[in-house]
C-alpha cells in the first residue's frame, strides 16, 4: 500500500534533510509534499489530503499544535508524527498522549521505528486518534498545573486515566499491565521501561524489574522485602534496589521530595 506524507516545517533545510530521509528508507510513501510553515500547509492539505503529516512543533504564527486544533475536525484520518529539536515539556505533554515525535537531526533507525508504529496503528479509528489530539491538546494547557491524563493504547482503541488512579503497573513481556484504583486492568503494548521513563518524575517507583509502583498506595514496607499495597497486593522489591527502596520511601513520609 503507497501513503501520501506532508513535511510541515519552518526551516527548508530541514524539510529538505527529512524528504530525502524518507525517500531514501521509507518506500511506502510514495508521495511527498512540503509545506514552509503551518500557513502554508493550509492549503496544501486540502490539495494533498495526506495520510501522515510530518509536524514541526516550533514554528512562528502558528505553532504545530495551533495547526492540529484548526485541521482536527476536517482531517479526523491524518497521521502525525512530530519533529522538534527541542525535548521540553511539550514532549512530556506527547509521551503521555501516546503519539509519535522524532527529535531533530533525526535518526534514520528512530525515523524508520516510528513509521512502523504509525503502520501498527493505522487502522485505529478516527474517532480514537481524535480523542488522542484532545487528550494531547488537554495536557498540553494544564502541564503546569496539574499532571497530565495518560493516554494508554491497548487492542481496543485506548485508554484514558489520571496517574493517580494508577496503583502500580507489572511487565508482561514487551507489554506493561496497569492496575487501577479501582481494580481495573488494562494492558499496553509499551514496555515497563517506557512507562518508567515516563512515571519516574512523578514519583513512581521501579522497585522491581518487572513492577513500577505508585507510593501513594503503598501501606507497608515488610521485613520480607515486600511492599503491601493498600488494596492487600503485594509487590516483591529486588534486593539490590532494597536500601534505595528504605530511602525513597524514608525521604516521602518526611514529606522531603
Amino acid at each position: 500500500m503507497s501513503y501520501r506524507a506532508l513535511i510541515i516545517d519552518d526551516e527548508k533545510r530541514a524539510i529538505n534533510i527529512l524528504r530525502l530521509l524518507i525517500e531514501r528508507h521509507l518506500p511506502d510513501i510514495t508521495q511527498i509534499e512540503t509545506a514552509l510553515g503551518a500557513e502554508a500547509a493550509l492549503s496544501t492539505m486540502r490539495q494533498l489530503s495526506p495520510d501522515v503529516l510530518f509536524l514541526d512543533i516550533e514554528m512562528p504564527v502558528m505553532t504545530g499544535f495551533e495547526l492540529l486544533s484548526e485541521i482536527r475536525n476536517d482531517h479526523e484520518e491524518v497521521g502525525v508524527i512530530f519533529t522538534t529539536a527541542y525535548d521540553h515539556y511539550a514532549i512530556k505533554a506527547i509521551r503521555f498522549s501516546a503519539i509519535d515525535y522524532l527529535l531533530k537531526p533525526i535518526d534514520v533507525q528512530e525515523l524508520k521505528a516510528a513509521w512502523e508504529r504509525f503502520l501498527a496503528t493505522r487502522n485505529t479509528p478516527g474517532v480514537v486518534r481524535q480523542d488522542l489530539l484532545t487528550n494531547l491538546l488537554s495536557n498540553l494547557q494544564s502541564i503546569h498545573t496539574r499532571k497530565p491524563r495518560l493516554a494508554v493504547p491497548t487492542q481496543g482503541g485506548a485508554v484514558f486515566f489520571d496517574i493517580d488512579e494508577i496503583t502500580h503497573c507489572a511487565a508482561d513481556n514487551n507489554y506493561t499491565v496497569f492496575h487501577l484504583e479501582t481494580g481495573k486492568r488494562f494492558v499496553a503494548s509499551k514496555t515497563l521501561k517506557d512507562y518508567d521513563t515516563l512515571l519516574g518524575d512523578y514519583h513512581f517507583l521501579r522497585v522491581h524489574q518487572s513492577y513500577l509502583v505508585n507510593p501513594a498506595f503503598i501501606k507497608q514496607y515488610t521485613q520480607k522485602g515486600l511492599l503491601e499495597l493498600k488494596d492487600g497486593t503485594t509487590i516483591p522489591v529486588s534486593r539490590r534496589k532494597h536500601h534505595w527502596v528504605n530511602h525513597r520511601l524514608k525521604e516521602m513520609y518526611s514529606g522531603d521530595h
